[in-house]
């Protein structure tokens, strides 16, 4: 009986982890066709000049139009780098959506820096209800993971919602290059 509800739960946790995967895929791909947008408006707004291959004018109607083609390198260059800087700091989360502690301050959990990951990572466990933070690891290498923390607050007996934020850390392991922020169902019993 026991290995039955094992393997239902880790069905169902299996579901749990792609579905946060696909979203944060999601919402950084959202997030690079802001990017592109932003630097294309800052480009506008800084007055370089472009170079215009064409312009066309229009009158017939009443209405007054001219479009423009845009060639800028520079522009394409910058844009085109700063995409690739948002295309690195993709993250694949690995983790068990949830952890589980029986004295409220040691919790069993499984969080990982997959490999498919471009840097080291470091998280924080922020309690939903105070914003308090629970937990900051170390930094934690690409493949890495942890199997269980210490909580800086002692729960009590419940399931209690979280934040988890993980932080990808370039080289110098100064420079934040990106993070994702997912929710964290921790349970004391």
């Amino acid at each position: 009986m026991e290995n039955e509800q094992t393997g239902v739960n880790a069905s169902g946790k299996n579901k749990k982890i792609l579905i946060v995967v696909i979203a944060i895929l999601i919402v950084l791909l959202v997030g690079v066709s802001a990017l592109a947008a932003t630097i294309a408006i800052k480009s506008k707004k800084a007055g370089s000049t472009p170079n215009i291959a064409e312009t066309t004018s229009d009158t017939g109607n009443g209405f007054a139009y001219e479009a423009s083609v845009i060639t800028g390198a520079d522009d394409a260059a910058k844009a085109e780098e700063e995409i690739q800087k948002a295309a690195e700091s993709y993250m694949t989360l690995e983790m068990k959506m949830s952890a589980y502690s029986s004295d409220g301050v040691h919790f069993d959990c499984y969080l990982g820096n997959s490999l498919e990951n471009s840097y080291d990572m470091y998280l924080e466990i922020y309690l939903d209800e105070t914003n308090e933070l629970l937990y900051r690891s170390g930094l934690i290498p690409i493949g890495a993971r942890i199997e269980s923390f210490e909580s800086s607050v002692k729960l009590d007996s419940g399931t209690h919602m979280t934040t988890i934020v993980f932080h990808q850390i370039e080289d110098d392991h100064v420079t934040e290059y990106g993070n994702v922020a997912a929710a964290y169902e921790i349970t004391v019993q």
